[in-house]
């Protein structure tokens, strides 16, 4: 059972087709093997994490999947998903390759990482002790405040009993 990683994804693209397409592809929850097709069947695990960045596809096939639908404005989608251990740095990287801006932020709060990919630049953030080290992009988007504090006072519950 993976660890999931929290993401959330805006794409651009100047050809509102190519949006369509990533749209379609991510409804059917097929984003990252039609854009970075599985080569090897037998060996499918390393070239997922190797290739796409996590172990399993992403996308939102009837709310049954690891997301929520895309919403699309004009030559822009954003959408959030769950992925497993690690965001899919490897699809962000093929679509700018294809011509699409990405926008990406995810955190995986049991490995305790986070980052956020934007202009081809993937800044992760790892061992931190508090959302304080954070930027305040990513503690605003995932409510990270509210985590750090619910887990303070399981802490202090815990000292009170021992």
């Amino acid at each position: 059972m993976p660890n999931w990683c929290m993401n959330r994804l805006t794409i651009s693209h100047p050809d509102q087709e190519k949006i369509n397409e990533f749209v379609e592809q991510y409804r059917k929850g097929n984003t990252c093997e039609h854009y970075i097709p599985t080569k090897n069947k037998d060996n499918w695990y390393e070239e997922h994490l190797n290739n796409w960045g996590t172990k399993w596809d992403i996308g939102s096939e009837d709310n049954e999947r690891f997301g929520l639908h895309p919403t699309v404005v004009e030559n822009e989608a954003s959408m959030t998903f769950d992925s497993a251990w690690s965001p899919p740095v490897g699809l962000y990287k093929r679509l700018e390759e294809l011509g699409f801006t990405v926008d990406a932020m995810y955190w995986e709060p049991g490995m305790q990482f986070a980052g956020v990919w934007k202009d081809g630049i993937n800044k992760e953030y790892s061992n931190y002790s508090g959302y304080e080290e954070l930027p305040e992009q990513l503690v605003s988007e995932f409510n990270m405040q509210t985590m750090f504090e619910y887990d303070s006072e399981d802490e202090a519950m815990a000292r009170r009993c021992i």
